[in-house]
């Protein structure tokens, strides 16, 4: 009996670090967008949310001038994605329920949310709120975000900030 206890406990940790646990390889692909190839690691300067750190992550795109900044808010029930560039911030979480992209929230804001409306292209952001109807493991998760949080930026405002 203690065996199968000990392999159900550790059977759960092995599942709660697939899902919340840190990756620690890169992380490469294709945004198919204008800003090309992405790579994601583990960033050495984390995001900070009041006096608590938030697990981040570099993501680096080939043709954009600035490194995005992914930082991850554990919270008992849902994973919050704090997404931001130097001119740009959006946030996505991921719930029972699903995940997608919603407003960031006022306690992860730091740029001008007139701003952020300005910039943001309207249409993807309805297209982008339920992206996933159910939990995924966060490389999986963090992939998708690479992808889509191009789209987000509106058309005009992309070609500003791409390198080429």
């Amino acid at each position: 009996m203690k065996i199968k206890h000990v392999l159900v406990s550790f059977l759960s940790l092995l599942v709660y670090f697939s899902v919340y646990g840190e990756i620690n390889e890169p992380l490469r692909g294709n945004s198919y967008t204008d800003f090309g190839e992405y790579e994601i690691v583990l960033s050495d300067e984390p995001m900070m949310v009041g006096d608590r750190e938030l697990v981040t992550y570099d993501l680096n795109y080939k043709n954009l001038n600035d490194l995005v900044k992914i930082g991850i808010d554990q919270k008992k029930n849902c994973q919050k994605f704090i997404v931001k560039h130097p001119s740009f911030e959006i946030e996505y979480i991921c719930t029972r329920n699903g995940f997608g992209v919603c407003a960031m929230e006022d306690q992860y804001a730091t740029l001008n949310k007139k701003v952020i409306s300005y910039l943001l292209d309207g249409d993807q952001f309805n297209c982008q709120i339920l992206i996933l109807p159910e939990k995924r493991p966060t490389d999986e998760l963090l992939h998708l975000i690479a992808g889509y949080f191009p789209q987000l930026i509106s058309k005009e405002v992309r070609n500003i900030v791409n390198k080429t």
